[in-house]
């Protein structure tokens, strides 16, 4: 029942009562003791009140700990990102190494220019190659002009190998895998008047068909360049100020020498012309006799454009 309900029920107990009383009254005193109308309202106003409703506990106030100041990411040498302190002490497995990260999430090769362009002109003279192959002092190489001293520095790239059994067609390669390769290849002579093309496996069936994909071939050259611009910085500390074209030139030496050849004792003159700021004796002084024609033009052209661009 409703609370309406027990009321009514109420009213016309009473109500009966009182009837029974106004008859009495009126038959011993001629008159009724209280009108129906007010006794009706007297009892709707002593309805049965509501329960107090309970009062929420009150919280507890709890002191907000301060959190750590939040450190921007650091970078190592290469470029690759730098585990924090705080991350490495609670988890001290190893940040992977073998694929680089993306560029778009990285910062510039070269300040002032964009990854893209930067990559551009390596690329120019640099072919894209996707297989094993040796370069014109016996170098094993692999994608755009990386040099791989030993199999332990092929096995840490994610080479695939063909595989008609697998989904594609192809699968990662094994370290096993990957050291016949690169030994097969040393093996193999260059054939006269061939060069990276005598390594092609489409070519010669005895060659595993090992490939590195060419998203991996161009983030491994980024990872690269970076290295190559550190030694740069070192080198020559005023590099950053150099004019951008002049950069470029001087990060293509870097690549194509290596640092061990790319030294101020090997380059005097150049290696001066640098720190001067001279530009056009650079760029006279750039020329490299392992290298053919149109690259040295390309990268003489880009020493005098540093030229024009540091006196426009």
């Amino acid at each position: 029942e409703t609370e309406g309900d027990i009321n009514s029920v109420a009213i016309i107990a009473q109500l009966k009562t009182r009837q029974d009383a106004d008859k009495k009254s009126l038959a011993e005193t001629g008159r009724i003791a209280e009108p129906v109308g007010a006794l009706t309202a007297r009892v709707l106003e002593t309805k049965t009140p509501e329960p107090p409703k309970p009062q929420p506990k009150p919280r507890k106030k709890t002191e907000k700990k301060a959190e750590p100041e939040s450190k921007p990411a650091e970078f190592d040498a290469t470029g690759r990102m730098m585990r924090p302190e705080s991350d490495a002490a609670l988890d001290p497995t190893p940040l992977p190494e073998r694929k680089p990260l993306d560029s778009t999430f990285r910062p510039n090769i070269l300040n002032g220019i964009n990854n893209k362009d930067v990559k551009k002109v390596i690329k120019k003279e640099e072919e894209d190659k996707s297989f094993l192959y040796k370069d014109t002092t016996n170098n094993i190489t692999v994608g755009i002009g990386l040099m791989l001293p030993n199999t332990d520095a092929a096995k840490k790239l994610p080479f695939t190998i063909e595989d008609p059994s697998a989904p594609g067609g192809e699968r990662p390669a094994t370290d096993q895998e990957i050291e016949r390769a690169f030994n097969k290849v040393k093996a193999k002579p260059h054939t006269s008047g061939k060069l990276a093309s005598n390594f092609d496996p489409k070519d010669d069936p005895k060659l595993d068909k090992l490939k590195l994909d060419e998203t991996q071939s161009d983030r491994l050259l980024e990872e690269r360049l970076r290295v190559d611009v550190r030694d740069l910085r070192r080198k020559f500390p005023a590099f950053d100020s150099a004019p951008v074209a002049a950069q470029q030139a001087l990060l293509d030496m870097a690549f194509n020498l290596g640092n061990t050849k790319f030294q101020e004792g090997n380059w005097p003159a150049l290696f001066a012309a640098v720190k001067a700021g001279d530009w056009a004796v650079a760029a006279r002084e750039s020329r490299r006799k392992d290298v053919g024609a149109e690259r040295n033009d390309n990268i003489r052209k880009l020493f005098e454009d540093g030229a024009k661009q540091q006196n426009p």
